[in-house]
């Protein structure tokens, strides 16, 4: 990418990205409402999706095993509801879908029971999709996942999300029954899994990543990323 950075918050810059079996990247824009499918070797854009049809501004978004994109819309603007698209690429044009949300809405993650699973950041909410029908299975609102931010799944099907009011990472089985939380965190944003299953949260309130270990419930590593 050759131009300037968009500094503008609610701007271009790409928010939602998702990298699909072949290695390529879909970026998509908040104010343009525009996915972007990159080519992951050159860079270059192979295809561009004008979204705004749909209504739809990208926050975050992921790709499942059918290669089908799913975005979050959180309408932090007031001129949207909020809502989740999917997008599947196999046609041509791809075809667009959405899924609209009872609550407002921040992270994306899939389990491996083709479960789509969105956080609802100050309202306090998980809510599970069923991504064979696109359909909401069901909505729960949890006191302690006030802030609730990234959202992943480990390989036994239990949910983990980042809470950035109560500084925690909480940790649900796949129905959305609480199962551990763990604290010691500084704004807390977003999860990963790692290869073998242990689960990273990065800080947005220091400079600090943390390693936690499902077995135990607890953070076994920390690290501070200097200048982030």
């Amino acid at each position: 990418y050759p131009g300037p950075y968009d500094t503008d918050y609610w701007g271009v810059a790409p928010r939602g990205m998702a990298v699909d079996a072949v290695n390529n990247v879909w970026a998509g824009t908040w104010s343009t409402r525009k996915f972007y499918y990159i080519d992951g070797d050159t860079g270059a854009i192979l295809k561009t999706v004008d979204v705004s049809p749909w209504t739809h501004n990208s926050y975050g978004a992921v790709m499942d095993k059918n290669g089908v994109l799913w975005s979050s819309g959180p309408s932090h603007t007031g001129s949207q509801t909020d809502n989740i698209l999917r997008l599947d690429p196999s046609t041509d044009p791809p075809t667009i879908s959405r899924v609209e949300m009872p609550h407002l809405i921040y992270g994306v993650g899939l389990d491996y029971l083709d479960h789509l699973f969105v956080t609802g950041w100050t309202w306090s909410a998980l809510s599970r999709i069923d991504i064979t029908t696109g359909t909401i299975d069901w909505t729960k609102y949890l006191p302690e996942m006030y802030g609730g931010r990234g959202v992943v799944a480990t390989i036994d099907n239990n949910v983990w999300v980042a809470n950035s009011m109560p500084n925690t990472v909480t940790r649900y089985d796949n129905d959305g029954n609480l199962l551990a939380t763990i604290g010691g965190l500084n704004q807390p944003t977003g999860v990963g899994v790692d290869a073998d299953g242990k689960v990273w949260v990065c800080n947005v309130g220091d400079e600090y990543i943390h390693r936690i270990d499902p077995a135990t419930n607890t953070i076994e590593l920390s690290k501070r990323i200097v200048g982030s």
